[in-house]
Protein backbone atom coordinates (compact mmCIF):
# COMPACT_ATOMS: atom_id res chain seq x y z
CA UNK A 1 0.00 0.00 0.00
CA UNK A 2 1.23 3.35 -0.80
CA UNK A 3 0.33 6.05 1.74
CA UNK A 4 -0.06 9.98 0.43
CA UNK A 5 -0.36 12.41 2.81
CA UNK A 6 0.19 16.66 2.23
CA UNK A 7 -2.00 19.81 2.37
CA UNK A 8 -5.06 20.76 1.10
CA UNK A 9 -4.56 20.60 -2.99
CA UNK A 10 -1.15 19.22 -2.97
CA UNK A 11 -1.36 17.28 -5.86
CA UNK A 12 -2.26 14.10 -3.33
CA UNK A 13 -4.78 12.84 -6.45
CA UNK A 14 -2.80 13.64 -8.90
CA UNK A 15 0.23 11.72 -7.86
CA UNK A 16 -2.50 8.33 -6.75
CA UNK A 17 -3.53 8.39 -10.69
CA UNK A 18 -0.25 8.69 -11.42
CA UNK A 19 0.89 5.54 -10.19
CA UNK A 20 -1.01 3.45 -12.78
CA UNK A 21 -3.75 1.97 -10.11
CA UNK A 22 -7.47 1.87 -10.82
CA UNK A 23 -9.76 3.88 -9.01
CA UNK A 24 -11.43 1.75 -7.08
CA UNK A 25 -7.68 0.60 -5.88
CA UNK A 26 -7.43 4.29 -4.65
CA UNK A 27 -8.91 5.33 -1.44
CA UNK A 28 -8.76 9.76 -1.75
CA UNK A 29 -9.48 12.21 0.96
CA UNK A 30 -9.21 9.52 3.84
CA UNK A 31 -9.48 12.71 6.01
CA UNK A 32 -12.86 13.30 5.41
CA UNK A 33 -14.03 9.65 6.30
CA UNK A 34 -13.02 10.51 9.62
CA UNK A 35 -14.56 13.57 10.01
CA UNK A 36 -18.00 12.24 8.61
CA UNK A 37 -17.74 9.34 11.32
CA UNK A 38 -17.20 7.23 8.43
CA UNK A 39 -13.93 5.76 9.44
CA UNK A 40 -12.99 2.63 7.33
CA UNK A 41 -11.94 -0.54 9.08
CA UNK A 42 -8.09 -0.68 9.56
CA UNK A 43 -8.23 -3.95 8.24
CA UNK A 44 -10.32 -2.70 5.29
CA UNK A 45 -7.71 0.39 4.60
CA UNK A 46 -4.47 -2.07 4.43
CA UNK A 47 -6.05 -3.91 1.78
CA UNK A 48 -6.59 -0.76 -0.87
CA UNK A 49 -3.40 -0.23 -2.74
CA UNK A 50 -3.01 3.79 -2.71
CA UNK A 51 -4.78 6.27 0.53
CA UNK A 52 -4.58 9.95 0.16
CA UNK A 53 -5.05 11.78 3.17
CA UNK A 54 -5.06 15.67 4.04
CA UNK A 55 -1.79 16.42 6.52
CA UNK A 56 -3.73 17.88 9.33
CA UNK A 57 -1.10 18.34 12.44
CA UNK A 58 0.66 21.21 10.53
CA UNK A 59 -0.38 24.55 11.51
CA UNK A 60 -2.44 26.42 14.06
CA UNK A 61 -4.06 24.06 17.23
CA UNK A 62 -7.69 24.59 16.42
CA UNK A 63 -9.28 25.79 20.16
CA UNK A 64 -12.74 23.49 19.73
CA UNK A 65 -11.70 20.58 21.29
CA UNK A 66 -13.87 18.44 18.97
CA UNK A 67 -11.40 19.71 16.00
CA UNK A 68 -8.65 19.06 17.94
CA UNK A 69 -10.05 15.26 18.78
CA UNK A 70 -10.69 15.28 14.65
CA UNK A 71 -7.28 16.22 13.93
CA UNK A 72 -6.03 13.54 16.81
CA UNK A 73 -7.83 10.83 15.58
CA UNK A 74 -6.67 11.37 11.54
CA UNK A 75 -3.12 11.86 12.69
CA UNK A 76 -3.04 8.28 14.74
CA UNK A 77 -4.82 6.62 11.63
CA UNK A 78 -1.91 7.71 9.31
CA UNK A 79 0.58 6.60 11.67
CA UNK A 80 -1.09 3.42 11.80
CA UNK A 81 -1.19 3.12 7.93
CA UNK A 82 2.58 4.26 7.69
CA UNK A 83 3.35 1.29 10.14
CA UNK A 84 2.46 -0.79 7.29
CA UNK A 85 2.50 0.85 3.72
CA UNK A 86 5.18 -0.28 1.37
CA UNK A 87 5.62 3.14 0.62
CA UNK A 88 4.58 6.63 2.37
CA UNK A 89 4.82 9.49 0.09
CA UNK A 90 4.88 13.52 1.30
CA UNK A 91 2.96 15.95 -1.31
CA UNK A 92 4.62 19.54 -1.63
CA UNK A 93 3.46 21.69 -4.12
CA UNK A 94 2.74 19.16 -6.16
CA UNK A 95 6.06 17.31 -5.70
CA UNK A 96 6.43 14.21 -4.09
CA UNK A 97 8.96 13.16 -1.27
CA UNK A 98 9.18 10.03 -0.67
CA UNK A 99 9.70 9.64 3.30
CA UNK A 100 9.18 5.30 3.36
CA UNK A 101 10.06 2.89 0.99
Amino acid sequence: MVLIVGGEASGKAAYARSLGFADEDILYNLHEYIIAGNAPDLDELYKMRVITCNEVGCGIIPADKRERELRENIGRFCCKLAERAERVVRMTSGIPVTIKG
